[in-house]
Order: structure tokens, then C-alpha cells, then sequence
């Protein structure tokens, strides 16, 4: 049929900020663990580098949720004890009664917190593959990849005929989204073993490649959205498809080519880099 395409996706696709979060994240954390599996860098410390994402991520989080809980408590309905102590022990996920409440990118922190967890164990058993650290960590990566596009197709088989706020809840969790992260680590070993002898120009192709990519899937989405939620099969390996755009997109900046530079190294992009997890906490409660 034709295609009928508005333009309104270009600045209503919000939603892809946390896909490109746990891509950087996948592709970022992991770089020092490659290394020492690929026996070029130091052991990475486990603990210090829980400490140093619980720095991070955690103050920023816990204020935020009091804040916003004395706000609700003075100005509308007070939230359940039972939402803050689960956003506070990082669970809400479990609970989709709770997930939700606060602030509506709160499901996101497990996530990212999970993966957190689970790196470490990732480059442990890659590290246990003796003579064979690069397959180890390449098999793993893809294996992880694939978990997520089956528990997608068997959770959305288990709430197919479910309200979409169900089928959402199911399938964005961890297990669901850890096809990002290991798309980033995957990534993360390419840049590890070959970023040096690549050129700024295929550096710079590979960055517009990714940003074309990404915005293929905004219109596809978009286009696809009136049957997206019937069982699509974009709901199994369009989010993988797109994680793959957005870990070109790092890939080739952090390879650095001249255009690279210039969009992503300018003293603007650095600040909104700084800055942009206390932005994201704070976009949807001061909208």
C-alpha cells in the first residue's frame, strides 16, 4: 500500500533516549572489561566499580523520590508506603501496580541497575574460557542478544490478549531489554581491538550510518504503530534492530571522526552530557 508518513515522530520519539542510555551503558561499562579479557588492560575491581555506578546513580534518585513524595503528600494523594520502599530497594519492577508511580522513567533504574550487576559475571565466565576470551565474549554477547528477542516473543505469547499497558510492563524488562547492553558490549570489544586503525572517515561513516539507522526506525515505528501492539513482529527485533542503529551511532563517535567531533565534542553536547541524567530524572515531573 502507500505510505501515508507525518513528520510528528521526529520530535515525539522521547521514548529512545532510554534505549540509547542502556546502549551507552552496554558499550561504555564494558570497555574496561574487555581489556583485561582480551589481556591488554588490569583486572577491574568489582566493588569499586559498584561503588563508583551506586554514586552515580543512587543520591540523585533518592531525593528525587522524596522530594516528589512530600510533594504528592502535601499537594494530592499521598503515595503508598509499599511504592516508595520498593523504589527505594531499586524492585518496582516486580510490582506493576507500583512501577509506574512517582515518575514514569523510574522502570528504567533497574534495569540499568541490573546490568550493573550482571557485568561483572559476563566478563567473569568470558575470562574462564582460557585461549579463547575473544569467542567467549563474542558468543556471549550474541547468546544475550538472542535471549531477548525469545523472552519478547514468550512473554508478548502470555499477555497477547491483554489491555497495551500490560504488554508494555512484560516486555520492557531486563530480560527484554538486555539485547542493548549486549549490543553495547559487543560493540565495546570492536572498538577495543580494531578503533585504532580505523580511519576518521570510515569513523564518521559508521556515526551517520547509525544515525540513519535510527532514524529509519522512528519512521517504521511510527508508520507500523496502528498494529504494533497485535503481535507485530517489530515488537520481537525492532528494538534490537534499533539498539544495533544506536551502538553504531556510539561506535562511531567514540572512534571520533571529523563530523563526530563536531556534533558531539562541542562544549554544548558535553554540558547536556553531563548534565543528562539529572535532566531525565526531572523532564517528566516538571512537564
Amino acid at each position: 500500500g502507500n505510505w501515508n508518513i507525518t513528520y510528528h515522530w521526529l520530535i515525539t520519539c522521547g521514548w529512545m533516549g532510554a534505549n540509547v542510555f542502556f546502549v551507552l551503558s552496554g558499550f561504555l561499562l564494558a570497555i574496561p572489561f574487555v581489556r583485561n579479557v582480551e589481556g591488554l588492560g588490569a583486572r577491574v575491581q568489582v566493588a569499586p566499580f559498584l561503588v563508583r555506578r551506586i554514586r552515580r546513580v543512587v543520591p540523585a534518585y533518592w531525593f528525587q523520590i522524596v522530594f516528589l513524595a512530600a510533594v504528592l503528600y502535601f499537594t494530592a494523594t499521598a503515595p503508598q508506603w509499599q511504592t516508595i520502599a520498593l523504589h527505594f530497594a531499586f524492585l518496582q519492577n516486580f510490582s506493576e501496580a507500583h512501577a509506574l508511580e512517582l515518575n514514569r522513567v523510574y522502570w528504567t533504574l533497574p534495569t540499568e541497575f541490573g546490568y550493573y550487576l550482571l557485568l561483572p559475571l559476563f566478563a567473569a565466565i568470558a575470562t574462564l574460557f582460557a585461549g579463547h576470551k575473544r569467542a567467549a565474549w563474542l558468543t556471549l554477547s550474541v547468546l544475550l542478544i538472542a535471549f531477548a528477542i525469545a523472552y519478547r516473543v514468550v512473554a508478548y505469547a502470555a499477555v497477547a490478549d491483554a489491555p497495551i499497558d500490560k504488554k508494555v510492563f512484560a516486555l520492557l524488562q531486563l530480560p527484554g531489554l538486555i539485547d542493548h547492553f549486549a549490543i553495547g558490549m559487543l560493540l565495546a570489544w570492536v572498538y577495543v581491538r580494531h578503533a585504532p586503525a580505523v580511519s576518521p572517515r570510515l569513523a564518521d561513516g559508521v556515526m551517520l550510518a547509525g544515525l540513519l539507522g535510527i532514524v529509519s526506525m522512528m519512521a517504521l515505528l511510527d508508520h507500523e504503530y496502528a498494529t504494533y501492539w497485535n503481535g507485530h513482529i517489530l515488537i520481537f527485533v525492532g528494538y534490537t534492530f534499533t539498539a544495533y542503529f544506536i551502538g553504531m551511532l556510539v561506535l562511531g563517535v567514540a572512534m571520533a571522526g571529523r563530523v563526530s567531533r563536531a556534533l558531539f565534542a562541542n562544549s554544548m553536547m558535553l554540558t547536556l552530557g553531563i548534565v543528562s541524567y539529572s535532566l531525565y530524572l526531572w523532564h517528566l515531573p516538571i512537564l
